[in-house]
């Protein structure tokens, strides 16, 4: 008699046990489900608050735009509205700049190639290329060509092409200091631009 109470107590014993351990396995997995979509709607939270290619390119650009810099130097830049240029893809930057004639770019670009190394840390992107360029345009405001461009990845070094007289020159792997030496002929040029525009150069 008593191995037979035993007997079922025992089982109901078993039993019970068995339901706890399914029942504490089926808490467990309940709670890591809930942690896990907690997760993966904290991961799209996250992806939707990044900013997006144009909120990131606007960012740089007002950043470049609305840098200061000496007094007189603007006089650098082409009179237009768009003078700066930014695009933004897979986390780079392209940032081109337009100058008012081609004998600025080399003034023009050791100027605003920090400010756009700058602006682009501060969004979070990398700097992918900086171009310095300068353009004929027609009666309309329109682009016919590019006269000159120098065009840089590293910050360094980059290619510079001059068509302005008529032959078109291409010199790739140039430093500013080349640059600067091609339009050497300028120099008294934009040192009076910069100087009767109310600035000093150094």
């Amino acid at each position: 008699m008593y191995r037979k109470i035993e007997r079922i107590f025992g089982g109901v014993q078993r039993n019970l046990t068995a339901r706890k351990r399914l029942f504490s396995l089926l808490m467990c997995a309940g709670l890591a489900l809930s942690l896990f979509g907690c997760g993966a709607a904290g991961g799209e939270d996250a992806e939707s608050k990044a900013p997006t290619d144009y909120e990131t390119q606007e960012a740089i650009k007002k950043q470049i735009e609305d840098t200061p810099i000496p007094k007189g130097y603007a006089t650098l830049l082409d009179d237009v509205d768009e003078w700066v240029t930014v695009l933004c893809k897979d986390g780079e930057a392209t940032v081109s700049v337009r100058a008012f004639m081609d004998y600025t770019i080399p003034y023009t670009a050791e100027l605003y190639l920090p400010i756009a190394q700058e602006a682009a840390e501060a969004a979070g992107v990398t700097l992918a290329r900086f171009d310095v360029n300068s353009y004929n345009t027609n009666k309309d405001g329109i682009v016919a060509e590019t006269w000159a461009s120098w065009q840089t990845e590293d910050g360094s070094k980059g290619t510079f092409t001059d068509k302005a007289g008529g032959e078109t020159v291409v010199k790739p792997g140039w430093t500013l200091e080349e640059v600067y030496e091609y339009f050497s002929d300028y120099d008294g040029i934009v040192k009076d631009m910069i100087t009767e525009a109310g600035g000093s150069y150094e």
